[in-house]
């Protein structure tokens, strides 16, 4: 015969509750990424966030040529806007990868979502934050915080670089994660992080030795 249960009290030890759902966060690819719905850092940010941390997420892949970006970077706007609808009301958190950062700027300058964090990474969007929309966004309360992870080395934004001239015709690539941020308003400083690996090239963030660190740092755990 089995004992009778113990009363429930002090002794009890409690059930775990599930993690509150309460963040969406949207990962976004740079250009020249075939979307093959298995392997690629969004596929993996996505199940990281859901199965370590018990957050919701989602992906927007594309693919793109260096010199095609232009032609539908708009679209690639509106797209992301139409899934983020899907989870108004949540700690809505963006994080976007080389031209990904660019949409993500994007999205702030032309939607109303309040925006909890953005994570630009390797960032190929114009440094100036009175040009990107970022000042903007932080001093109107769309926007918590951003956090930026750089290198000063990094290869593909040293070439972006060489593209700024041609940023009138749609052309140019900014290097705000080789050049770190300009004009900064004083009064949101404080709510820019910047998080600095000259080591790193453009891709190592979510390199297979790097991606468990970069994840941690992306959900606030280091």
């Amino acid at each position: 015969m089995l004992p009778p249960a113990a009363p429930l009290g002090a002794d009890t030890p409690s059930v775990p509750s599930a993690p509150s759902r309460t963040k969406f966060y949207l990962f976004i690819n740079g250009i020249l990424t075939v979307p093959d719905g298995r392997t690629g850092w969004v596929d993996r940010a996505v199940t990281w966030t859901e199965s370590h941390y018990g957050q919701l997420a989602e992906k927007y892949e594309y693919f793109s040529g260096a010199l095609t970006r232009r032609l539908f970077q708009g679209t690639r706007v509106r797209e992301c806007a139409e899934l983020l609808e899907n989870y108004r009301g949540l700690d809505l958190v963006l994080v976007g990868h080389s031209n990904g950062a660019d949409i993500a700027c994007r999205l702030l300058e032309t939607t109303t979502f309040r925006f909890a964090e953005v994570h630009l990474i390797a960032a190929a969007a114009d440094a100036d934050f009175d040009k990107n929309g970022l000042n903007d966004a932080l001093l109107t309360g769309r926007l918590g915080r951003v956090a930026l992870y750089g290198s000063h080395r990094d290869g593909a934004l040293r070439l972006a670089q060489l593209t700024e001239m041609f940023s009138f015709l749609g052309l140019g690539y900014g290097a705000l994660g080789r050049t770190g941020p300009k004009n900064v308003d004083d009064r949101i400083a404080g709510r820019v992080d910047q998080v600095w690996r000259d080591d790193f090239d453009h891709g190592t963030w979510f390199a297979p030795a790097q991606f468990c660190r970069t994840m941690a740092l992306l959900h606030g755990a280091v």
